[in-house]
């Protein structure tokens, strides 16, 4: 949010968990038009992203992670991918269109973005370290969709990274998202879908140093 008093600026956004792994500006900005606050503005400009490092998620065999996030995309005719690990990641991609999973091999395991651009989303992501069409599931605004297969071939294995990239990912600088993220939130788990909708429908702010906002869809 570009709170001065938490330690945040132009080149850092602070993670207020108990884990403190902040997020590292390269080439982003702050914009005031965030869901709640200031959020994230990442460019189709090659190396345009937010790096967060060193993440202890698991990378075991069929581990989970979930990752959620607030987006505003234009819906543009581009590839582009608002969140990424080196080489799994979630894609916008143009033709044929989807929005799902990726590990680069010209592949989409997801749903269609149709109805997805122009307006503030709550996507969450259950990265399964394993094949991409086998434990992954996509909630858009709390409500678990259907995935299928949209582009290419959707078994090959993907995996989490200790790295996470912000309106990208690590294996190379293209494919950057043009648009606003807010609220991104990273758990080395699978939430169930109850903890989904409540992370959807509530939002706990850090103002400051002594006081919290409790935002309500």
């Amino acid at each position: 949010d570009n709170k001065n008093e938490l330690g945040e600026n132009n080149a850092l956004a602070k993670d207020v968990s108990q884990y403190g792994l902040s997020g590292t500006f390269n080439g982003a900005v702050w914009n005031n038009q965030g869901r709640f606050g200031s959020c994230v503005r990442t460019e189709r400009t090659a190396g345009n992203e937010v790096l967060i490092n060193s993440i202890s998620v698991n990378t075991a065999s069929n581990a989970k992670t979930t990752v959620s996030f607030w987006m505003k995309w234009d819906g543009s005719t581009v590839t582009e991918m608002p969140f990424g690990w080196k080489s799994y990641d979630l894609i916008l991609h143009y033709n044929p269109n989807c929005f799902g999973f990726n590990i680069g091999v010209g592949d989409c395991f997801g749903i269609s973005p149709s109805g997805l651009s122009g307006k503030w989303i709550h996507v969450t992501a259950v990265f399964n370290n394993g094949n991409i069409n086998t434990g992954n599931k996509l909630y858009i605004d709390g409500q678990r969709k259907t995935l299928t297969c949209r582009w290419g071939t959707c078994n090959r294995v993907g995996s989490v990274t200790s790295t996470a990239h912000v309106g990208g990912w690590g294996l190379n600088i293209n494919n950057k998202f043009g648009g606003l993220i807010d609220e991104l939130r990273i758990w080395k788990r699978e939430l169930t879908p109850n903890e989904v909708y409540e992370n959807y429908a509530a939002n706990l702010n850090k103002e400051s140093s002594t006081q919290w906002y409790l935002y309500v869809n």
